[in-house]
């Protein structure tokens, strides 16, 4: 019989200081929100991805991280999400996205 290794991979963001010496960045956390119109949530933060659902000001969200994609309404930011009230995740606009606490980068 033959042994069997189990291997473990722990990620780890990691950023440069001013020294060049690398430290692990802030954990993000995520953070409740609401939508604050109908608003598409898609595959990728581009209008070209596909859209898998709607949130509602109604819905609960839960928002985990802010990246840039496709501009669209005046800003080219995207927000990471979940529609805790349906399941879907994926990525809204931030233009009808509000949350409370502190957004890192995706």
């Amino acid at each position: 019989m033959g042994t069997t290794t189990t291997r473990r991979v722990v990620a780890v963001a990691l950023t440069a200081t001013a020294a060049g010496v690398l430290v692990a960045a802030p954990a993000a956390a995520a953070v409740s929100g609401r939508f604050t119109t109908g608003t598409n949530i898609r595959r990728c933060p581009q209008l070209s991805c596909v859209k898998d659902g709607i949130g509602y000001p109604s819905h609960s969200v839960t928002v985990y991280c802010y990246t840039y994609g496709s501009t669209a309404d005046g800003t080219n930011i995207w927000y990471k999400v979940k529609d805790t009230t349906t399941g879907v995740s994926g990525y809204s606009l931030s233009r009808y996205v509000d949350y409370n606490g502190v957004l890192y980068r995706c």
